[in-house]
């Protein structure tokens, strides 16, 4: 007997700054859009119910605001803020090797005028 895994799909404000890989911004800077990524997360995990999950894949994905070519995988630090929200949360325990199996970085379906992250977290065995 095979169930489907449970999935909690969060998604952040659209348009809320991200963090690039590639960006020398000032590490104040950085800091507080981590904290606000990270509390967004957070957020919206928080206002739906769900049980903690012990073993998880996490699927990272980016609404683009246009169909220019985009390197999603640079926006790894802003995705690292919302795992750790998530976490945060209570939704898994910690976002080590032995919780989080897996993590993948995808292009989502396109978000007119503003970007949109989007975390899918997948219970698996």
């Amino acid at each position: 007997m095979t169930t489907e895994p449970r999935i909690l799909r969060s998604e952040l404000p659209p348009g809320l700054p991200t963090l690039n890989a590639n960006d020398r911004t000032h590490h104040m800077a950085r800091a507080k859009r981590t904290q606000l990524i990270r509390a967004e997360a957070y957020k919206a995990v928080k206002a739906q119910s769900f049980m903690p999950m012990a073993k998880v894949r996490i699927r990272c994905i980016y609404r683009a605001p246009d169909n220019r070519k985009r390197d999603v995988v640079n926006l790894y630090p802003s995705f690292k803020a919302a795992i750790d929200g998530i976490v945060d949360s209570g939704l898994i325990r910690d976002d080590n090797d032995f919780v989080v199996k897996e993590v993948s970085f995808v292009r989502g379906e396109n978000l007119p005028k503003k970007g949109q992250l989007v975390v899918q977290v997948i219970e698996c065995e």
